[in-house]
């Protein structure tokens, strides 16, 4: 009685154990996808990502949900690069870079695997990015960031008619966010 209870027990531990391995081995291959499967429309991106010691060809590579997507914007009137760090949107997912690059029509493609995708943009005009400095005793407004700006247009705004604290955030350089930001310094400078 007691060897049929034990029999039983590994019988079902046998058992066990080879579905466990065939299991294991089935999610260690890929969920069971073969070479070539992504042409036919079944590939899914995290067979990919779950699988890094298998090397993709450039040509193979396709936009992963965790692609590290960075877009080189250059303004042409200032010359300043906006770099902009994000994930893709649901539209890039999947793309090879071919794709990718008729997506965006004008971009150009810098790099491109499946951890990341830079590319660059140009565009005209000066860069969005302002802020409020000193220039030649006056306060100006630039565009870029402080210690990399070019300069807009100086305001009647002189500094010695302003507060030392205010003085010393002007010569460090004061970031705003939009054009109302800027005209509220302005007009609180010029009171």
């Amino acid at each position: 009685m007691l060897r049929r209870w034990y029999r039983r027990r590994l019988v079902l531990l046998l058992i066990s154990v080879t579905v466990a391995g065939g299991l294991a081995g089935y999610l260690l291959t890929g969920y069971g996808f073969q070479a070539g499967d992504e042409d036919e429309g079944i590939w899914p991106p995290e067979a990919v990502a779950e699988r890094p010691h298998e090397e993709v060809t450039e040509q193979e590579a396709r936009i992963l949900p965790q692609t590290r997507i960075l877009e080189r914007v250059r303004h042409t009137g200032c010359g300043h690069e906006i770099i902009n760090v994000r994930s893709p949107s649901a539209d890039e997912v999947g793309l090879k870079a071919e794709e990718f690059t008729g997506y965006h029509g004008q971009a150009v493609l810098l790099a491109f695997s499946t951890s990341e995708v830079e590319y660059l943009v140009t565009t005209a005009g000066n860069c969005p990015e302002r802020f409020i400095a000193v220039e030649a005793g006056q306060v100006a407004v630039f565009c870029g960031r402080p210690g990399n700006g070019l300069l807009l247009h100086k305001t009647d705004i002189r500094v010695d008619w302003l507060p030392p604290g205010e003085v010393a955030r002007l010569e460090q350089g004061i970031i705003v966010e939009n054009e109302q930001e800027l005209m509220r310094y302005l007009e609180g400078f010029s009171e």
